[in-house]
């Protein structure tokens, strides 16, 4: 495994900052991220270790609905504690011993990261300290294509991710980008969007007067659309 730099303890990146790079072996072959995935959305997921039935039930359930991930422009790399001969091993597993019994096609398509030390936990700041154990955390970083981070989710080892609220996430970011739309609370791409506050009389007017089937204008301060 060859890094750009030797790494120190440090936060966890913020919303806007650019992904920490590294290079690295893979189920997958080798990847230099972010820059090999410039122009794409990537998730990049942390799970504690190989060989855990909480987790082999979510790469299955990931390896399942990947192909729509792909279909909105994402990649998905994961990442765990163990070496690459260990990771093809678990990888088997998943599709052989847990897949045949959740899903027709559980093969992961998706690389999984040889990781025998703590540096890549290190630059994405999962570990608190020197003393901090890598298989006590799991996050998730979603990743936008111009490489800068777009939201992460930090969560205890007991808690398994929300793969519904992943994809939501990923599709309410791609629209705000596109319309400058916010994405309200509890619902998906499918449901009202709420627009930028108006700045102006003119905008609130022009809303108000708006023939527009998709935008429906309740105040000047509220105003929602409709993308499906």
């Amino acid at each position: 495994m060859k890094f750009i730099e030797n790494p120190e303890i440090v936060a966890m990146p913020v919303i806007g900052d650019r992904a920490p790079e590294f290079c690295v072996e893979t189920t997958h072959g080798s990847i230099y991220f972010p820059c090999e995935y410039y122009g794409e959305w990537a998730i990049l997921f942390f799970q504690p270790s190989d060989f855990h039935s909480e987790y082999g039930l979510e790469n299955v359930e990931l390896a399942s609905i990947e192909q729509e991930f792909r279909d909105i422009n994402c990649e998905l790399i994961g990442l765990s504690f163990g070496s690459l001969g260990y990771h093809q091993e678990w990888s088997s597993s998943i599709r052989v011993k847990i897949g045949s019994h959740r899903h027709e096609k559980a093969a992961l398509n998706f690389p999984l990261i040889a990781n025998t030390s703590e540096e890549i936990f290190k630059r994405y700041g999962i570990l608190e300290n020197e003393n901090s154990d890598p298989k006590a955390t799991r996050a998730v970083f979603f990743i936008g294509p111009d490489s800068r981070v777009r939201r992460m989710i930090h969560y205890p080892v007991s808690i398994g991710f929300n793969l519904a609220e992943i994809k939501r996430v990923i599709i309410a970011l791609q629209k705000d980008d596109h319309f400058q739309n916010s994405m309200t609370s509890n619902l998906n791409s499918s449901y009202i969007q709420v627009k930028p506050t108006a700045e102006c009389f003119e905008t609130v007017v022009d809303r108000a007067t708006s023939t527009n089937r998709e935008t429906e204008s309740c105040d000047c301060f509220f105003c929602t659309s409709s993308f499906i």
